[in-house]
């Protein structure tokens, strides 16, 4: 019985922490912890180098969790779901922004 208890409550847990996503130049990386990523999948943008119209600019407020050692994903409430691999060894994003 205390088992049947607990599973709900373990489903809701999750490893997830609210994070602000830079979305100004289009959803490209992110740093986390320290550490670069990139999108899987490259670049999303509406073409001109903004993020996609269902986006805010300049950042869109979600969540991140880690999934393994070198892969996250972004969620919000807007039903966004973005994979960002580890870009190992970099100290910066791929492309500054302004």
């Amino acid at each position: 019985m205390l088992l049947a208890l607990f599973l709900p409550l373990a489903a809701c847990q999750s490893g997830a922490e609210p994070f602000t996503l830079t979305t100004h130049c289009g959803i490209d990386d992110l740093q986390y912890d320290g550490r670069w990523y990139e999108r899987v999948g490259g670049p999303l943008d509406d073409g001109s180098g903004n993020p996609p119209t269902d986006w805010d600019n300049p950042e869109q407020e979600g969540s991140v969790e880690e999934v393994d050692a070198s892969t996250l994903v972004f969620t919000d409430e807007s039903g966004h779901r973005e994979e960002f691999e580890l870009r190992d060894g970099a100290t910066g994003p791929k492309t500054p922004c302004d």
